[in-house]
């Protein structure tokens, strides 16, 4: 088989109209096509990845556990998620990208196997996970800010190739909010930057211009604070042949929240 199918979904709490009163509909419905595209590949395990779970400084995690949960809530409503591990499909990506040099290390929690072999799952998991249904098994992978760009890039082919050589029907899903200084009164106060970043990233995303992320100014990444742009450029590796059907991009409060999917050709 092959990566069937791949997907940026953000993971912000207005994504979901439960948890946040800000909520853009147009948002909700983004995330419903993403994970709908997803399902009509008839794709049966995702490789996840997000910047909220370990952070390993100047090292990639590809998670080994054989089960994986979570939660999140606004203190009124909650919204859950449990699945599976596909630990064959982990262990080749990380015997691809070890073999490759990259600065990469296997993560479990809890035992090394069995039920309590079970990762926790931040909300850069739970919220774009919820929306895949039926659920799929599950790989997480966590990128780093401290490594070479070329190496994330790098361990998104190691995730297609894997996919290639496996009998599994696989999709990638990059958990990405965008710029995240918005609004003055946002956390980060306001940076002209933050404009000009997702304007950037919605014309690569738009024009099959992923490589150009390799490009971006350091300077103009530190200014706009996104949290989007290590999860991509896996993306970048992953995407190789495959077109996109959609794109839509909502900023309801301080950050940018951008939804695109990718099918296999």
């Amino acid at each position: 088989m092959t990566l069937v199918s791949a997907g940026i979904m953000p993971h912000g709490f207005e994504a979901v109209s439960s948890l946040s009163r800000d909520a853009p509909p147009g948002l909700t419905v983004a995330m419903r096509s993403v994970a709908g595209a997803i399902r009509r590949s008839g794709a049966r395990t995702v490789v996840l990845a997000t910047p909220h779970n370990v952070r390993i400084h100047g090292m990639m995690g590809v998670v080994m556990a054989e089960h994986y949960a979570g939660a999140v809530s606004n203190g009124r409503e909650r919204i859950s998620v449990r699945l599976l591990g596909d630990r064959e499909l982990a262990e080749d990506i990380y015997r691809r990208a070890h073999m490759k040099g990259l600065h990469v290390v296997s993560v479990n929690y809890g035992t090394d196997g069995g039920p309590e072999s079970k990762m926790p799952l931040d909300w850069g998991a739970v919220i774009p996970l919820w929306f895949l249904r039926p659920r799929p098994k599950l790989v997480l992978v966590t990128p780093s800010r401290e490594i070479p760009w070329k190496e994330l890039v790098a361990l998104g082919g190691c995730i297609r190739d894997s996919a290639a050589d496996s009998k599994k029907s696989i999709a990638f899903v990059a958990s990405a909010d965008q710029a995240h200084a918005h609004l003055e009164t946002g956390p980060y106060g306001h940076d002209p930057a933050a404009e000009t970043y997702d304007s950037l990233v919605y014309g690569m995303v738009k024009e099959g211009r992923l490589g150009e992320l390799l490009r971006l100014d350091p300077s103009l990444v530190d200014h706009a604070k996104p949290d989007s742009l290590w999860q991509m450029l896996i993306l970048h590796g992953v995407v190789r042949g495959m077109r996109l059907e959609h794109l839509s991009y909502h900023r309801p409060t301080y950050f940018g929240m951008l939804c695109a999917s990718f099918l296999h050709v």
